[in-house]
């Protein structure tokens, strides 16, 4: 199973577009877990346990600009969801953005 954080100031879009990209997922066998955490909490998670991977939201892009002076761990692997993805919900375009920053083993599909 892999875990992946998402972060975000806009709970109701993110959830919607979560949703849809776990249809996809379990449509397509991917075995991932996305857990959605608001900007406050999920920075502060991110500092204390970083994960996998993590997505944020397009509107809160700016806390990949100083990641030390912001306190975010260097190596964690975090990716800014496109805006048009967000916009669009579009489940099956995050599950591949997903999928090109994890591997996924034979085994594990």
């Amino acid at each position: 199973m892999k875990n992946i954080l998402f972060i975000t100031d806009n709970n109701i879009a993110t959830r919607l577009l979560v949703e849809n990209t776990m249809g996809v997922a379990r449509d397509k066998c991917y075995p991932i877990q996305i857990s959605v955490m608001c900007e406050k909490d999920g920075i502060e998670h991110l500092r204390v346990s970083p994960c996998g991977l993590t997505l944020l939201s397009p509107s809160i892009r700016f806390y990949l600009n100083d990641r030390k002076n912001k306190g975010l761990p260097e190596d964690a692997k975090i990716v800014v969801v496109d805006s048009n993805i967000y916009g669009a919900a579009n489940g099956a375009a995050l599950l591949d953005v997903i999928i090109k920053n994890f591997t996924f083993s034979p085994s594990a599909l």
